[in-house]
């Protein structure tokens, strides 16, 4: 899958992006932002203004790996809070990205949390508003937008991602891409009358093709 680099201005100024498919002005450029271009994405750093896409996920209430707090517990946080969470460092420094369909709709986020310099290896998370997206390009292309900046931009030398044993979808993706099972811990959550377990999936560059730099 081939990724197109397309840079943002430096300046204020919002500059129109074609869709490349259609006549559409589809995207808007934020400040000094980078936009990375794919056959069926536009992939970007996430901003305030896409909290209210970040919310319907949690609002949603299907159970995601991802988004559980600490405790592996839901989280059912407010606008606010999710505003809060745009301040923070890992997203500011550009490791929380936005995942937008060829029209422009927002349909879901990736991002690289937990970057470790020292061992090496980042925490890899792919969520998509509908769990059929899994299965399309578009989550090809944001999978290849997070191992170019894992593997090839940090140096990183693996990526872990966790599953529960509900997100079938997610689980499936991550087995076909090449993770591995790297353990299981059972019954950690507790919805709609059952237990999920949560998966550790792992992923090692040396596994991994080489391939050019998206950007």
């Amino acid at each position: 899958i081939e990724l197109l680099a397309v840079r943002g201005p430096t300046s204020n100024a919002r500059v129109p992006v074609p869709c490349g498919h259609c006549d559409r002005t589809v995207f808007k450029w934020r400040l000094g932002t980078a936009v990375i271009r794919g056959e069926h994405t536009f992939l970007r750093g996430a901003e305030q203004d896409d909290v209210e896409a970040l919310y319907r996920l949690y609002m949603d209430r299907v159970p995601r790996a991802g988004l559980l707090d600490v405790r592996r517990e839901p989280m059912l946080p407010t606008r606010a809070d999710l505003r809060d969470l745009f301040t923070r460092k890992e997203i500011s420094e550009g490791s929380f990205y936005t995942v937008e369909d060829r029209h422009g709709a927002i349909v879901g986020f990736c991002s690289l949390r937990g970057v470790n310099p020292e061992a090496r290896f980042a925490e890899y998370g792919l969520q998509l508003a509908d769990s059929d997206l899994y299965d399309s390009e578009i989550a090809m292309e944001a999978h290849t937008f997070l191992l170019d900046r894992a593997f090839t931009r940090l140096g990183l030398t693996k990526v872990l991602a966790y599953g529960l044993s509900s997100e079938i979808a997610l689980g499936t993706f991550l087995r076909r891409v090449g993770f591995r099972s790297a353990g299981i811990q059972r019954d950690v959550l507790y919805t709609g009358g059952t237990w999920s377990h949560l998966e550790t999936f792992v992923l090692q560059q040396s596994d991994c093709p080489r391939s050019d730099s998206v950007a």
